[in-house]
């Protein structure tokens, strides 16, 4: 009858995996984790979203109960594709209140995060699509800084974008972008320099393995 039988098996759409097995990834998170809570926040880690067909993760969940902000935050050690970036924070915005409520959170504001690894690498990139960045991120490390430490509001809609050392023990650890007229150098050259930084450290080596 001319008729075919096709079956086939689609797998579910996972979120991208691969970065919970990335030691800069990890040190990233644990840095963030320890400093958010320490400012009272409320904090999740790799939250799971989506449904049977698409599932994903947050990589921080964080809930202030004086200010009812909830941000959702987005680590990346280095960038690779700015656009996906941008279309996966706004799934996890979308989906951020109903796993807020799961932990009994009823946010009043939701604010998107990218937190970036503090290398000139990452730097160079937001440089190459600072007009993305200005449109897509309005919200930098001054008003990050305030909402996390000081618990106000955010100054403007929009997400939040900001780069951290989490070897640092400073008390304002986001810290501005090099677009943003930081004058100094980012901590690192790119990720590999990060982890021969922390390799060295680790083996009890103190500081930065040699001067660049």
């Amino acid at each position: 009858m001319g008729a075919r039988l096709v079956v086939s098996v689609d797998a579910p759409f996972l979120g991208d995996r691969a970065r919970q097995r990335d030691a800069a990834h990890v040190r990233l998170a644990a840095s963030t984790i320890q400093r958010l809570r320490r400012s009272g926040w409320d904090v999740r880690a790799e939250v799971e979203i989506g449904g049977d067909r698409s599932r994903g993760w947050i990589d921080i969940l964080a809930s202030h109960p004086a200010s009812r902000v909830l941000l959702v935050i987005e680590l990346k050690t280095e960038i690779h594709d700015l656009g996906q970036i941008e279309r996966s924070l706004g799934w996890y915005e979308r989906e951020a209140r109903t796993a807020a409520g799961r932990f009994g959170w009823r946010p009043s504001r939701v604010v998107g995060v990218l937190l970036l690894l503090a290398t000139e690498a990452n730097d160079a990139r937001l440089a190459a699509n600072r007009s993305a960045m200005d449109l897509g991120f309005p919200l930098r490390s001054r008003a990050l800084d305030g909402i996390i430490r000081r618990s106000e509001q955010p100054e403007r809609a929009g997400r939040a974008v900001a780069m951290v050392d989490p070897t640092s023990r400073e008390r304002a650890w986001c810290r501005p972008l090099g677009i943003d007229g930081r004058r100094s150098k980012a901590a690192y050259a790119d990720y590999a320099d990060f982890m021969r930084t922390a390799r060295a450290r680790a083996r009890g080596g103190g500081g930065r393995p040699a001067a660049r």
